[in-house]
């Protein structure tokens, strides 16, 4: 299965530890990973497994740059996907919106409360699934979003 993660920066965190795992993980047993970052210190790590990583300024769920999807579809039709997963929720509409345009399914996985501000759209029918992090960020999700 081909997949591709978009990670948030790549610094010294527990889910940036648990996403480098995680890739590690599936390339062993064979899957293909890509992976679309801001990048950060820990880039050289996953470039050492030979994981295709696309750069990008990091976004939020409130900015929306629709060059920047143009330019990382590009990217992603050529990788071509079988899944997104969306490592973080700022991330979140950034990620759902490439799923939307290239018409394949994907995985947000919600390491922390939402903000305010965030929104989170549960009722997209590319979500194949949604991942918490713990009971605490579950029950968030329930409460703040209405996530089911």
């Amino acid at each position: 299965m081909k997949m591709v993660f978009i990670s948030p920066p790549l610094d010294l965190r527990g889910s940036i530890s648990s996403l480098f795992q995680l890739i590690t993980f599936l390339k062993f047993r064979g899957h293909q990973v890509a992976l679309i970052t801001p990048g950060g210190p820990l880039e050289e790590e996953f470039s050492r497994l030979h994981i295709p990583v696309w750069r990008f300024p990091f976004q939020d769920n409130r900015l929306l740059d629709w060059g920047l999807v143009r330019s990382c579809r590009q990217f992603l039709t050529s990788f071509a996907p079988d899944l997104i997963h969306i490592y973080h929720a700022r991330s979140a509409s950034f990620g759902a919106t490439l799923a939307r345009l290239l018409h394949r399914p994907y995985f947000l996985t919600v390491h922390h409360f939402l903000e305010p501000a965030q929104h989170l759209d549960a009722n997209s029918p590319q979500l194949a699934g949604l991942i918490t992090v713990s009971q605490a960020v579950r029950e968030n999700l329930v409460n703040t979003a209405k996530v089911a």
